[in-house]
Formats: structure tokens, sequence, C-alpha cells
């Protein structure tokens, strides 16, 4: 069986299971350093502060052809990201995700497998491995780490939003010591902003708030931190 094949029927699975609430993400690149002429500018049409800022860690898993890369490229209506994520230095409340999403629809699901297990990095990557295999039918390789700084807003309306800052990106050492990344990282030559919503809150957004941004150079398009990465990584041949 493929690996689109598996990824297909994993995603609906996990829906069909879970029931689980579908958003729109509408990201956009901006350059290093706007991301607080924004925050400042986002501020003064209502947004507000939710959440402590925070540092983002995520550790993705592929296979050796960057399959899941080149779906978020080509746009495949089925896409997926399995990773572990954790915040700030707390790896102990580390879980493994699935992001992943079907046309525009983008959905996030937590596996809880780790909450009960008292693991190390190490071995929460190889328990990882194997529960992929075992339990979701992909035999995924370690791939890089990606980490950055983030802050959190909302809109009254419901409508979230994230700045994502200081995007660096590490690649694992399949050839060297286990489950160690690279010491050397690059740094991505953008920031980020992203808005999240339900899906019955897109004409709102489009007709009050998206309208207010016509005037900046802000293009909502596609844009994955784990494949700006590996084309980051592969581009320098670190």
């Amino acid at each position: 069986m493929s690996l689109q094949t598996n990824v297909i029927n994993l995603i609906h699975k996990i829906n069909n299971k879970l029931n689980l609430q579908s958003r729109y993400e509408r990201k956009s690149k901006i350059h290093i350093g706007q991301s607080n002429f924004f925050k400042g500018f986002f501020n003064s049409i209502g947004f507000y502060k939710s959440y402590a800022n925070r540092e983002v860690s995520s550790v993705y898993f592929d296979d050796q052809n960057y399959s899941f890369v080149k779906a978020n490229i080509d746009g495949d209506f089925y896409r997926i990201k399995p990773r572990i994520r954790w915040y700030d230095n707390n790896f102990d409340n580390s879980n493994l995700e699935f992001k992943y999403k079907f046309g525009f629809n983008g959905f996030k699901y937590k596996d809880n497998s780790f909450n009960k297990k008292n693991l190390d990095f190490h071995k929460k990557l190889e328990f990882s491995k194997k529960k992929l295999i075992l339990d979701y039918g992909l035999n995924l390789p370690i791939c890089t780490k990606v980490t950055y700084q983030r802050k959190y807003l909302k809109h009254p309306s419901g409508i979230r939003l994230t700045i994502d800052k200081n995007i660096f990106a590490s690649m694992y050492n399949s050839n060297q010591n286990k489950y160690e990344f690279n010491t050397k990282k690059i740094k991505l030559p953008f920031d980020v902003i992203e808005f999240k919503y339900d899906v019955d809150l897109d004409n709102f957004f489009r007709e009050k708030i998206f309208i207010k941004l016509q005037d900046f150079p802000i293009r909502l398009t596609k844009c994955s931190k784990y494949v700006e990465a590996i084309i980051s990584i592969n581009t320098l041949n670190i």
C-alpha cells in the first residue's frame, strides 16, 4: 500500500472516529522585524493578547523522499504532518500530534500516549517511530527540528492570531549519533503571521478583518515552517 493511500485512510479514520472541528488557517510570511509593527496594527483593530508568549519546538517525521513536503508544495487534497511538539523547555508535556488537511479544512489531532510514560527525549523519539508504524501504518524516520517564538492574539469575534519569529531549523543526523540533531541551526529569513478560526467565521474574516489589510504587503498563502525549513536546509546543503 502506498504512503498516500495510508495517509488518506488515516485522515478518514481519525476524522470519522473523533469528529474534530475543522478550521481555516490563513498564513503570511512577513519580513523579519515587521512583527512588532503588525502587532501594533492588530491591536488597533481589536486583537488583544490572549496567552503568554512561548517558545514552540517540534520534531517532524517524513519519509526519505520528503513526501509530506512535496504534498504541501503540490497542493494535494490530503496532507498530513506527524510531529512531536512541546512548549518552552517543558519536554515532559510534549505530545505526538498530527496536523492534517483535506482541501481547505485543517485539523489537529493529539495522541495522548505520552501522558503516563516517563520518557526522555531519545526514548520518546523511538517510541513515536514505533507507534507511527504499529498504530498508524506510517513507517517514517525522524526528519528535522523547528523552533520559534510565538505571540498569541485574539479578536472578540473568536478569530485567533499568532505571530511567529526567530524561526530556526536543524536537520536530524541520521548517519551520526542516534537521535541527535545538527548543532548548526539555520534561521529562516522571515516571520509568520497566522489567522485561525472556525469555518463559520470565514465571511466575517474576509469582510471585517482581511479587508483592513489591503494596504499592507500581506499575501495569505501556504506557509508551512516545516516545508520552508526542509527547502532552506537542502538549498544550503547543511
